[in-house]
């Protein structure tokens, strides 16, 4: 009779064992990890129309413009809180969107080629709008681009090499 209680106590000690470790295995996949995967910067520069003349008939000489952006891969749809960017030791002033399509054509390079940056299947893409006062008369030389912020309260860090200069459009 105690053979019998003891191998039905063993068994249920075995089952419920069996229960919790599942319930924690459940709990650790469910805690999903939530990073910045990739981050890709832009630069056009915006060119003028129709150019205004002085009364000699002189083009007048205008400011350069550039556009700068920057997007962002994540593994989440969480919106990054984003605390600085810098162009080398420049702070840069920001506006963060979701983009809502999963694949990005940044435009055309220099030499002529589409420019994809991306196609998220499993990520997000948000892009960064830079104010272009901040970093107007800024001369981008290779320096690298550093962002630094917080992502489901997790800390994250990330440097981007390079800027890709793209094909500017016209305005007029």
């Amino acid at each position: 009779m105690f053979s019998k209680f003891y191998v039905v106590n063993y068994s249920m000690k075995k089952l419920i064992l069996f229960f919790v470790c599942t319930l924690f295995l459940n709990f650790c996949i469910a805690q999903k990890k939530c990073s910045v995967l990739n981050g890709m910067a832009y630069v056009t520069t915006i060119l003028p129309g129709n150019i205004p003349v002085d009364e000699n008939g002189n083009p007048r000489k205008l400011k350069e413009n550039k556009m700068r952006e920057i997007y962002l891969v994540t593994n989440c749809d969480v919106l990054p809180q984003i605390k600085a960017i810098k162009y080398g030791n420049r702070a840069a002033k920001f506006q963060i969107t979701k983009w809502t399509k999963n694949s990005l054509q940044a435009g055309i390079d220099l030499q002529g080629e589409k420019v994809i940056m991306c196609e998220a299947t499993d990520g997000y893409l948000w892009k960064i709008d830079l104010n272009s006062e901040s970093l107007q008369s800024f001369v981008y030389t290779n320096q690298k681009i550093y962002i630094e912020g917080n992502i489901k309260k997790r800390p994250f860090k990330l440097i981007i090499k390079k800027e890709t200069a793209l094909q500017g459009m016209p305005t007029y």
